[in-house]
């Protein structure tokens, strides 16, 4: 039968209501943050309750006349759940129906608008008259051609319009999101700091590949539709803003540059240390640039150059594990996030040296933007009203994006926002899973998936970290080779991360992250599934990555920015709780090198910024000491090894897939191309993109399974303020 029509119904379910005319979600009189669409879903939902409304429906309801793929629909369930405080895995509100669609369960009140409920809203009735909804249109140009009719044109050129007139934020507009594409002939880069919005919301700079894989900036405007290189911005990362949103800052071949937009000067700033490589910066209103360097902490330097200094942030030590800086208005005070486990949080700071102030306990990349905190929880993006200049935090969280690409190790989320109500962001990339041979032609396909790393067992089948997109954290799912099953096999909230099968392909081991309880490793016996059990005494303040498997687990052991640290050795039997020992120094890139089956061997690479060697570097040498490293290629990464350990695999930059013959665990033929690939660049947010079969005949490779976007959304504080 479904529950009665009308605007002006307060619909009451448990501790909730849905106030229909005012557009909001209140628990106790007070509202719950939900985005417009995910409160025109709920609505539908529970007109119906008790009834299954079909996927098919539900779209053309909330989004009538528009095309939406079922995936944006999954997301506004995600954000109900997460609103109402339940899982997928334990409704109270909105069930599953697998094939079908979904249904409101719970038993529903319904409250004429005349009527009055002093419970739902405190100091007001239903029956007084509220401001109307503001929508945020979800209009992607995938759905609208930019070539292929009038009315697409004239939409577009209002979006693009609202962009261009907004120098200062309008509460009073809606919030309108739109994507931005890949520029002809390049694919955007994986890094997290691969989007920067100028302060004025008018350009947005990102960074993209060109057919051998090389970074460059791009420049987008608002008043444009196309998206244009920069010269001079050849292996660029990591680019910001100048405060006046008139220059670009990057770092380059060892070096902090900046390019003047108005007319594509670029100057050196600051050469970095030696073998250095830069994370993220940010540029004050004073002229002040902070930087982060991995493992190396903040560094501080004027914008018209000279030498960089260190920034040692009172009460933090060395702050090796300070990352993320953003600048606020004052050009003083800035904020930045601590991943060492006994200070973890989002910090203000400020230059003169006072001792930073701790904001909050979450761990990620923040920035401040028109009266917000900024920065990604649970797999969404977030906000908090922020007053800068008390450096007070607000009570009330609002969902400001659903789901937001997060890099699970260092905590950077792949956002960034204006001063002008415009944000720019990244959604988790859907790939698939694609068996290929070493001609490169397709053999199986698996399903799409938020996938991050994984790993190939004896037998063919796939161990996968999967991103549950509700809760924002990984889980690890099997797969057997034919791709016709799919198992969860880890349920604990943390994430699971980097799983290494045994060599008998009964168990496994992955690290976990639970935040600020720290990594652990875990067994797990892959036969009796959700079996699992510690390998350490105590949780490691460090990031935590197994690399071998043979008698003992090898794993290596780092700092969370990602520097320092050593190959450690334990034991994986079940009467054994003996401490574990070192195996290596950590002068090599072990962390992202493969030891030979037969234990003698290391391949790994090493990143270096410095100009004058390439910075994918690939080498072979003795393990787990001895003398003679061999280098295997200028420009290499992903390292695997065949079983018999007689071949060595290798990505090139520009996704070709090579090979190189071993003997005695060091290499004695020439790199070889088997095949070119649409793999994804191995980075943090991406996780692995390929392993190999036990007898190298087949290559299991991540590929994206949709198109790529940045996605930008204009006036979302007027959303925050409801």
């Amino acid at each position: 039968m479904g529950l009665p029509a009308g605007e002006g119904l307060t619909l009451v379910f448990g501790p909730y209501a849905l106030d229909t005319r005012a557009k909001r979600l209140l628990s106790g009189g007070t509202p719950v943050p939900l985005t417009t669409k995910a409160f025109e879903t709920l609505e539908v939902l529970i007109r119906a309750a008790g009834q299954t409304v079909s996927k098919e429906d539900l779209l053309k309801q909330v989004w009538p006349g528009t095309f939406v793929q079922e995936d944006t629909l999954a997301q506004n369930i995600s954000t109900i759940r997460r609103a109402l405080g339940e899982t997928a895995d334990s409704p109270h509100y909105v069930v599953t129906v697998p094939r079908e669609g979904y249904r409101f369960v719970a038993p529903v009140e319904v409250v004429n608008g005349n009527h009055v409920v002093p419970d739902l809203v405190a100091g007001e009735t239903v029956s007084q008259p509220r401001p109307q909804s503001r929508h945020a249109w979800a209009i992607r140009p995938r759905l609208l051609s930019f070539t292929i009719g009038v009315g697409s044109g004239i939409v577009l050129a209002a979006l693009v319009a609202s962009w261009v007139r907004r120098p200062e934020p309008n509460r009073s507009r809606p919030a309108t999101t739109f994507e931005v594409f890949e520029p002809e002939g390049a694919r955007f880069s994986s890094s997290g700091g691969a989007i920067a919005l100028s302060p004025d919301g008018r350009q947005l700079a990102f960074l993209a590949e060109d057919a051998n894989r090389q970074d460059r900036l791009y420049l987008r405007s608002s008043d444009s539709r196309v998206s244009r290189p920069l010269p001079g911005t050849e292996d660029a990362s990591q680019p910001f803003w100048s405060f006046d949103s008139r220059s670009i800052a990057f770092f380059s071949r060892g070096a902090l540059r900046r390019i003047d937009v108005s007319d594509g000067e670029v100057r050196t700033i600051s050469q970095l240390p030696s073998n250095a490589n830069a994370l993220a910066g940010s540029w004050s209103s004073r002229n002040v640039i902070l930087f982060t360097l991995i493992g190396g902490g903040l560094y501080q330097v004027r914008a018209s150059g000279g030498d960089a200094s260190r920034v040692r942030p009172p009460g933090l030590g060395e702050c090796e594990e300070c990352l993320w800086p953003f600048f606020l208005p004052d050009g003083q005070h800035f904020l930045f996030t601590v991943l060492m486990r006994a200070n973890r949080g989002i910090y203000v700071g400020t230059l003169d040296g006072t001792a930073p102030r701790r904001l909050l306990d979450s761990a990620s990349s923040a920035v401040y933007s028109d009266g917000y905190l900024v920065y990604a929880s649970g797999g969404a993006l977030v906000a908090r009203r922020f007053d800068p200049e008390r450096g007070e935090v607000g009570a009330d969280i609002t969902p400001v994006a659903d789901r937001v690409w997060f890099n699970p190790v260092t905590t950077r989320a792949a956002f960034s926002a204006s001063n002008a109500g415009v944000l720019a962001y990244r959604e988790p990339v859907v790939t698939r899973l694609q068996w290929i041979s070493r001609s490169g032609n397709a053999i199986s396909t698996g399903p799409e998936g938020l996938f991050h790393a994984f790993a190939v067992s004896l037998d063919g089948r796939v161990l996968v970290s999967q991103l549950d997109p509700l809760r924002g954290t990984y889980d690890l799912w099997l797969h057997d080779p034919d791709w016709k099953s799919a198992t969860r096999v880890t349920f604990d909230p943390g994430s699971d991360l980097t799983p290494l099968w045994s060599e008998d392909g009964t168990r496994a081991v992955f690290a976990r992250d639970s935040g600020a309880n720290g990594w652990q490793l875990y067994e797990i016996n892959v036969a009796n599934l959700g079996v699992e059990r510690p390998l350490l005494e105590h949780a490691s303040l460090h990031e935590l990555t197994p690399i071998a498997w043979m008698k003992e687990v090898l794993y290596y052991s780092t700092s969370q920015s990602g520097h320092g640290g050593a190959v450690w050795m334990v034991r994986t039997a079940e009467d054994s709780r003996t401490p574990p020992t070192i195996a290596a120094d950590s002068s090599y890139g072990e962390l992202s090198g493969r030891i030979s089956p037969n234990g003698t061997s290391v391949a790994y690479t090493l990143n270096v910024s410095d100009s004058r060697v390439p910075h994918s570097t690939l080498f072979v040498r003795p393990w787990p000491g001895g003398q003679g490293q061999s280098q295997i290629t200028a420009d290499g990464s992903a390292p695997r090894w065949r079983a018999d350990g007689h071949e060595l695999f290798y990505m090139a930059p520009d996704g070709r897939l090579m090979a190189v013959a071993v003997q005695d665990g060091l290499a004695i033929g020439s790199p070889e191309t088997l095949c070119s690939t649409n793999a994804m660049a191995e980075t943090g947010l991406v996780g692995n993109t390929y392993d190999v079969s036990p007898d190298g005949q087949r290559f299991l490779v991540k590929v994206p399974a949709r198109r790529p976007s940045i996605v930008m959304m204009t006036g979302w504080p007027s959303q925050a303020d409801r």
